[in-house]
C-alpha cells in the first residue's frame, strides 16, 4: 500500500476524536479520556483477583487488580508449592555455586537460570542437560534438566512435572535496576521443590524478607574463598612488565584497542581481548586462546565483563583506571564492582599459584582497592519486580474500553477516498486505516498501563516495609512507543517490546522496525485476540472494513541474504581499525537479533538454522579480527570515556 497511503499520510497520522478532529503524534493522553480520567483507573495498582466482569458484556470477564500487599501472588502457581530455599553465599571463587549445581547434578528434574548465556553454555555441557536461551534450543536427549538464561525461565503450571531442584545465580542482581526483574520473576515464580540461590552476602537480608513475605523456609550456607587474595604493595611500573596470565582491565572499547596495541608493541607477549558487546562465542574462543596451555595468547586485556561468565586462569588483576563511564557520568568503581573484577585473579583450580594477585597502573588507585577488598559486601536495598504478561494484558483491555468510548470510528472511514476514485483502492485504504486505528489504540492502552506501573512506584517508596521496587522498563517502552504507527495485537506488540535491541544503533532499529511491520494485522487479528465481547462489539466498526480475515502481510518475514553478502564483502577487505570491527559487531547484532525474534515467533527450524549459521559466520569473522597482530594498529593512542 506503500504508494497509495502517500496521499493519505495525513489522515492516516492521527486517530479521529468526536469533536476534536485527527491527533497528531504529540497528543496528551487526556485527549482519548473522558474528562482526562479513565473509567477503570489503574492507580490501585498486585495480588491477582477475579471480579465479575463489567456490565453489558454479556460474560463475566476476568479482570485482575494491583495491590501493594504481597507481590508474590503474582505467581500462584508457584507460591501453592511448600517450596524450600537454599542460598549459598560467597566472595568470587568460594565454591558456592559448585554446591548448588552438584544438587542439580543430581536431581531428576530441574534448572539452571544463568546470568548470562555463557554460563548456561557452561553448565549445559558440565552436566550435559538442554540448553535454552532467547536465540538457541539444544536437546539432550533422556535429560529432565533445563539450563537457561534467567529470562527464559518458564514458570508453568504445577502438575506432577513440578522441578525437584531450580538453581538461580548471581541472585544479587535482582537489585539491578535493567534486568533484576527477570531474577525477582524467578525466585518467586519457579515450580521447584527446592530452589538454590547463589549470591554475595549483600543479598542476603533481603532474600530473607522476601521468604518471610511469601512464608517459605530460607535456609543459608556460607562459603569461605578458596584460594587468598592479595593486593600489590607496588603498581606496574610500565605496561611493558605486564607477565603471562594477566588480566589488563580497561573500560572503554578504544581503551581495548589502544591497551593490546601497547602491549603487543612494547613487549613479547600477543593478547586475547574481551568485552561485552562481543559474541559470547568470540568471548570464548578468545578465553580458550588465553587459557590455553601453548601461551597462544598469554595476556588478556578487557573491560569489566571479564567479572562474570569465564573460567579464566588469571594470576593477576591489573586495573588501567578505578574510574568508568556509566553511561551519564564518570565515576569511582563501586566497592562490588572492584570486589568482583579482583576476585578473578588466581582462581581455585585455575592456576598454578596459591593467591590471587591484584595491581594497578596507578599508586593512588591501591589503597582503594584495598579498602574494597577488605570492606563488607553492600545490602542490596531493593528488589525490581514488574507486573507478569497477564495481568498487563487484562489492565490493557480495560484502558482499550475507555478509549473506544471517545473514539468515533466511522468518521475515520468516511472521510478516506482513493485519489483515482477507484472503490477497490477507497476500501483497501479504509480497511488499512481502520486496522492503524485498532493497532494505536491496543498501543496507546499499552503505554498507559505502563505508565501507571511507574506512578506505583511513588506508593511503594513510602511503604518501608516493602522490599520491592517497580522497574521502569524504559527500553521496552522504547519499543513500544516506536511500533505505535504499526498495527498490532497486544500478544505480538508485548513479545516484540522484550526483544532485546541496541536502540542507539540506528540500523538495528530499521532492521527491527521493518521485521515488526511484517507482523502487520486486520483489524479482526487485533481485536479477536483479546476474547471480549465488548470490545469486539465497539469495534464493530472498525472490522466491517476487512476484506478479509487475512493479515495485511505474512507474519514475521525476515531476509538473512543481504548479511550474508555483507560478510562476504567485509571478509574482502583488510580488517584495520576499531571503526570496521564495530561494523561487524552491529551486524551481528542484527543477525542474532533476527535469531530471537525466529525462536519467539516460532519460525521454521531450516529458517533459525541458515540464521544460526550466519550468527556464528560473523562470531568467527570477529574472533579472526581480533587475532590479528596489527588489527588495532590505527586506534587513537587517547583515553576515551565511551561506555562499553
Amino acid at each position: 500500500f506503500d504508494c497509495v497511503l502517500n496521499g493519505q499520510k495525513r489522515m492516516l497520522r492521527g486517530v479521529f476524536v468526536r469533536g476534536r478532529g485527527y491527533l497528531d503524534p504529540g497528543w496528551s493522553r487526556k485527549c482519548w479520556l473522558r474528562n482526562g480520567t479513565p473509567k477503570r483507573c489503574l492507580s490501585n495498582l498486585p495480588t491477582v483477583s477475579t471480579q465479575e466482569g463489567q456490565e453489558g458484556t454479556g460474560q463475566s470477564q476476568p479482570a485482575l487488580e494491583f495491590k501493594t500487599d504481597n507481590f508474590c501472588l503474582w505467581y500462584p502457581a508457584a507460591q501453592s508449592m511448600n517450596r524450600k530455599i537454599f542460598m549459598h553465599v560467597g566472595p568470587t571463587n568460594s565454591g558456592k555455586t559448585y554446591h548448588a549445581i552438584e544438587r542439580l547434578r543430581n536431581a531428576k528434574t530441574g534448572i539452571y537460570c544463568a546470568p548470562l548465556r555463557l554460563l548456561a553454555w557452561q553448565v549445559s555441557n558440565d552436566i550435559n542437560c538442554n540448553l535454552v536461551t532467547g536465540q538457541e534450543r539444544v536437546s539432550v536427549e533422556g535429560s529432565g534438566i533445563v539450563s537457561c538464561t534467567v529470562e527464559m525461565c518458564e514458570l508453568g503450571e504445577v502438575d506432577d512435572s513440578a522441578l525437584d531442584v531450580a538453581v538461580i545465580d548471581e541472585i544479587q542482581l535482582i537489585g539491578d535496576e535493567h534486568r533484576g526483574y527477570a531474577f525477582t520473576r524467578a525466585l518467586l515464580g519457579v515450580p521447584a521443590r527446592e530452589v538454590h540461590l547463589c549470591g554475595e552476602e549483600g543479598a542476603v537480608e533481603l532474600v530473607r524478607n522476601i521468604c518471610k513475605m511469601s512464608g517459605e523456609e530460607l535456609v543459608i550456607n556460607r562459603y569461605e574463598r578458596l584460594s587468598p587474595l592479595e593486593v600489590d604493595s607496588a603498581p606496574l611500573s610500565d605496561i611493558k612488565d605486564v607477565r603471562p596470565g594477566d588480566c589488563v582491565v580497561v573500560f572503554s572499547r578504544r581503551n581495548i584497542y589502544l591497551m593490546k596495541h601497547l602491549i603487543e608493541k612494547q613487549s613479547k607477549h600477543r593478547c586475547a581481548v574481551v568485552y561485552g558487546s562481543l559474541p559470547p562465542e568470540t568471548r570464548k574462543a578468545q578465553a580458550q586462546a588465553f587459557n590455553s596451555e601453548s601461551n597462544e595468547r598469554s595476556v588478556l586485556v578487557s573491560t569489566d565483563a571479564v567479572g562474570m561468565g569465564l573460567n579464566l586462569r588469571i594470576k593477576r588483576i591489573v586495573l588501567s583506571s578505578i574510574k568508568k563511564f556509566d553511561g551519564k557520568n564518570v565515576r569511582t568503581l563501586s566497592i562490588p564492582e572492584i570486589k568482583q573484577i579482583a576476585g578473578r585473579a588466581g582462581r581455585y583450580g585455575h592456576t598454578d599459584e596459591d593467591a590471587g594477585v591484584v595491581t594497578a597502573l596507578e599508586k593512588e588507585a591501591l589503597g582503594t582497592i584495598k579498602t574494597a577488598i577488605d570492606s563488607p559486601f553492600i545490602p542490596v536495598k531493593s528488589a525490581f519486580i514488574y507486573p507478569p504478561r497477564a495481568i498487563l494484558r487484562s489492565h490493557t483491555v480495560n484502558m482499550m474500553i475507555d478509549l473506544l468510548s471517545e473514539v468515533d470510528v466511522s468518521q475515520v472511514a468516511a472521510d478516506i477516498s482513493s485519489p483515482s476514485g477507484d472503490p477497490e483502492e477507497t476500501r483497501e485504504l479504509q480497511s488499512f486505516a481502520m486496522a492503524q486505528v485498532a493497532g494505536r489504540i491496543v498501543n496507546d492502552s499499552f503505554m498507559h498501563v505502563m505508565s501507571d506501573v511507574i506512578r506505583l512506584n511513588q506508593k511503594l517508596g513510602a511503604d518501608r516495609e516493602q522490599p520491592y521496587t517497580l522497574s521502569s522498563m524504559n527500553s521496552m517502552r522504547t519499543i513500544v512507543t516506536m511500533l505505535r504507527d504499526i498495527p498490532l495485537d497486544f500478544s505480538t506488540l508485548y513479545t516484540l517490546s522484550l526483544t532485546p535491541l541496541l536502540t542507539q544503533e540506528p540500523r538495528v532499529l530499521e532492521a527491527f522496525k521493518k521485521y515488526a511491520k511484517s507482523h502487520s494485522k486486520r483489524t479482526r487479528s487485533i481485536l479477536f485476540e483479546l476474547e471480549d465481547e465488548l470490545l469486539l462489539e465497539k469495534f464493530k466498526l472498525l472490522t466491517q472494513f476487512d476484506r478479509t480475515i487475512e493479515d495485511i502481510y505474512s507474519p514475521g518475514k525476515m531476509d538473512i541474504h543481504p548479511y550474508l553478502k555483507l560478510l562476504e564483502k567485509k571478509d574482502s577487505k583488510k580488517p584495520t581499525s576499531p571503526e570496521m570491527l564495530r561494523s561487524y559487531e552491529i551486524d551481528y547484532n542484527i543477525v542474532e537479533m533476527y535469531l530471537w525474534l525466529g525462536r519467539k515467533f516460532n519460525h521454521s527450524e531450516a529458517l533459525c538454522a541458515e540464521i544460526n549459521g550466519v550468527r556464528i559466520a560473523y562470531a568467527n569473522a570477529l574472533n579472526e579480527v581480533l587475532g590479528k597482530e596489527r588489527a588495532f594498529s590505527k586506534a587513537k593512542k587517547q583515553v576515551t570515556e565511551e561506555n562499553d
